[in-house]
């Protein structure tokens, strides 16, 4: 999805293609963690990199397996040259555990690295594939070792396992059937499909799109949540057929419900008439990625942002620029009456700061408040009021289990909009109208009655008295 830049490294270590999944992730995480020390391993050896392997990637692995891991296995030039260099590279390791005063080598990786939170692990039940209670009941069956997960209060359809849990080999992820998508990147879909629907807009009958789609989570999460159609942009043909593979899996490209389509979505003709009918559009572009505390990568991207803040502000400022220019554009559908953006990051400037200048650059959109029922909201900056800054839904990943996000709804006011308002203000009218109707019946009704009564009673007396006389 459009969140951080790029593919990520969990996206490039659990690709369909590649074997052993979570061992290659572990490993390429493990040499993340401990690059800047293979670098300064490097420079106080003084070996040329090239004489020891031309792929840098390669090189950085072989070097954490022989200093820091379980010793290189195979062969091949790459783990000879290293050998042939062991006495250099030993002494050079030394010397920077010396430098560093520790005695550990798991105290050369950053400390912001090694104090990083472990969150759950969250899968979604695909319910283009099965329901949760059918979910629920396979994987008691098919994996009796399987902690019994919870399901989330706040999205029904996102199960919590135990952190810790491995799921990348389970035969329902395989087939489908269960999508591991962290809970706060299943907030974007989720919220967008709920608040439509509220609004009086029948999903069945509406499209939508996803500006920036691949990988393709929040995608199949859309066309599971009923859209007529998802219209999935995103300008890299590779990883737009990363999403069609996902989508296959996943069920929905099935009677055209997703729609690939390899465009930026920036290029896209909002007067299109082939986009007449979307309703609703949801925007997750690249950002920061300050929320993904829990990835290495991202983790590691922090570490250069805060070594060079200046380079990090200006990275920023450009990350800003395009998330409001993709906002604009989007508000731009002349039948788009809901948008959804998200970003996976925690820096105001990326989210209530892009919110503010949205709306107030456009005075035909409204905030509208993302996910009720979750306890986090906004934060109160200048251009956004109180009220406005509760519309807007936080993720805090150091307190809420879950990696950092935001989520921002804009609500087009329109014509369509004023009808449905008066729509239902007249629906009450008419509902206290006959209460009040109904209500007045009632006590006609009871007033004849006891009016009945007395007049009797009299009567019934000037009787009785007429009897004894």
């Amino acid at each position: 999805d459009g969140g951080g830049q790029g593919r990520g490294l969990k996206a490039l270590a659990l690709a369909d293609g590649v074997r052993n999944k979570s061992k290659t992730y572990a490993v390429a995480c493990e040499t993340l963690k401990f690059r800047a020390a293979i670098d300064q391993v490097l420079e106080k050896s003084r070996i040329d990199r090239g004489a020891l392997a031309r792929n840098e990637a390669l090189l950085y692995v072989m070097l954490y397996d022989h200093l820091f891991g379980q010793g290189i296995k195979g062969g091949g030039a790459v783990k000879r040259a290293i050998l042939a260099h062991d006495a250099k590279l030993k002494q050079a390791l030394a010397s920077v555990m010396a430098l560093r005063n520790v005695t550990d080598q798991k105290a050369l990786v950053a400390e912001h690295v090694r104090n990083a939170p472990s969150f759950p692990r969250f899968a979604r039940v695909n319910t283009l594939k099965c329901t949760v209670k059918q979910a629920l009941s396979e994987l008691r069956q098919t994996d009796l070792d399987l902690p019994v997960p919870e399901v989330n209060m706040h999205i029904p359809q996102v199960l919590k396992f135990p952190c810790g849990t491995d799921l990348h080999d389970h035969p329902m992820v395989s087939s489908g059937k269960l999508i591991l998508q962290d809970l706060s990147s299943c907030f974007p879909a989720f919220s967008l499909a709920s608040y439509t629907a509220s609004v009086g807009i029948d999903l069945q009958s509406s499209d939508c799109i996803d500006a920036t789609a691949a990988p393709g989570n929040k995608t199949s999460q859309l066309a599971a949540c009923g859209f007529k159609r998802v219209f999935a942009f995103d300008k890299s043909e590779r990883r737009l057929e990363l999403l069609r593979t996902r989508m296959e899996a996943a069920g929905a490209l099935e009677n055209g419900r997703v729609v690939p389509e390899c465009r930026d979505f920036l290029t896209v003709d909002p007067n299109d008439p082939a986009y007449a009918n979307v309703r609703a559009i949801l925007l997750d572009p690249s950002c920061s990625g300050s929320g993904m505390i829990g990835r290495v990568d991202h983790l590691v991207q922090a570490g250069e942002d805060e070594a060079d803040p200046a380079s990090a502000k200006d990275r920023l400022v450009r990350l800003s620029d395009f998330q409001k220019e993709v906002i604009a554009h989007a508000m731009k559908f002349p039948n788009v009456e809901v948008i959804s953006y998200s970003t996976c990051s925690v820096n105001v400037e990326e989210n209530e700061a892009v919110a503010a200048h949205a709306i107030a650059q456009n005075s035909g959109f409204k905030l509208a408040k993302a996910l009720p029922t979750w306890p986090r909201r906004g934060q109160e900056v200048e251009g956004l009021s109180q009220t406005q800054a509760g519309c807007l839904a936080r993720v805090d990943p150091a307190e809420d289990e879950t990696c950092g996000f935001f989520v921002a709804h804009f609500r087009r006011m329109n014509e369509a909009d004023d009808r449905r308002k008066a729509m239902k203000k007249a629906q009450k009218r008419k509902r206290l109208g006959k209460k009040k109707l109904e209500m007045a019946a009632s006590n006609s009704a009871e007033g004849a009655e006891e009016d009945g009564e007395s007049e009797e009673q009299p009567a019934g007396e000037s009787s009785s008295k007429r009897a004894k006389v």
